[in-house]
């Protein structure tokens, strides 16, 4: 009897310890990724729950909320060696070697709509399409670093933004811009740029259901920087972005105009 109450104290014993290292393997899990995530001035759970309170939302053709997932790689941006690769396709490749298998389409960078490099850094714009009903809107992060006249791709993380047709759009054009520059606000690049004032969005054809020329939008009388045409769920959208947009009012009370 006491030979099995032995066992027993040492098989328990074993549990305890297994599972005070488990806690401390996460713990330091946890720290690095909130080290790399901060680096650039933003945590994976400062952008979904202020997004989440703000209630942003997306512009596909039938609109859903938006939801922004915030992804990085396995390497800390602090004291250690980034990965990097040869092209970028290479290094979101990378990235996506342990992901479940519906979101690899994810990882497709053959609908880049516009690219934005900053000091040793390259964000990525671009649509991954998973069928006709289901896709993502995603700016990419990579850092960049040149071996004599050739560039290597370090993947850093990603704003995926997933959509998918509803049967009915839950807001109107001005308030579709709105909550695109409420949710501006929480994106990385303005911490790469040193907190300017970077706002962008996109807005599908469907909105423009009163003859608006997206072409000749304004915000406050400030014309964005560009606006891109691509392909999204079957119809044409637009991208739009500012580099520095300034103004001293709410989000609510911007002033948002199109001349027809």
């Amino acid at each position: 009897m006491k030979r099995v109450l032995k066992v027993i104290g040492a098989v328990c014993l074993g549990i305890f310890i297994w599972m005070i290292l488990m806690v401390c393997f996460f713990q330091i899990w946890k720290a690095k990724t909130d080290s790399m995530v901060e680096e650039l001035g933003i945590t994976a759970t400062e952008a979904s729950s202020d997004l989440a309170d703000n209630k942003v939302k997306d512009d596909d053709e039938e609109n859903t909320n938006l939801t922004v997932n915030v992804t990085g790689n396995s390497f800390p941006l602090k004291g250690q060696e980034e990965i990097y690769f040869d092209s970028m396709q290479e290094a979101v490749n990378a990235n996506y070697l342990n992901s479940d298998k519906e979101y690899l389409y994810q990882r497709n960078l053959d609908n880049v709509i516009k690219e934005f490099e900053i000091d040793n850094y390259i964000i990525v714009c671009y649509n991954a399409i998973k069928s006709s009903r289901e896709e993502a809107f995603i700016m990419s992060y990579f850092k960049i670093k040149e071996e004599g006249a050739e560039k290597k791709y370090a993947y850093v993380c990603s704003e995926i933004q997933e959509r998918k047709h509803n049967k009915k759009r839950k807001n109107e054009l001005e308030e579709l811009i709105q909550n695109a520059i409420m949710g501006s606000k929480f994106r990385m690049i303005n911490s790469i740029m040193d907190e300017k004032g970077f706002i962008c969005g996109t807005i599908n054809k469907n909105f423009l259901e009163k003859g608006e020329n997206v072409f000749n939008m304004e915000i406050e009388g400030q014309k964005p920087d560009e606006i891109i045409e691509f392909e999204s769920l079957g119809d044409k959208s637009y991208f739009w972005y500012f580099n520095d947009f300034q103004s001293d009012r709410s989000i609510s009370e911007l002033k948002v105009t199109f001349e027809k």
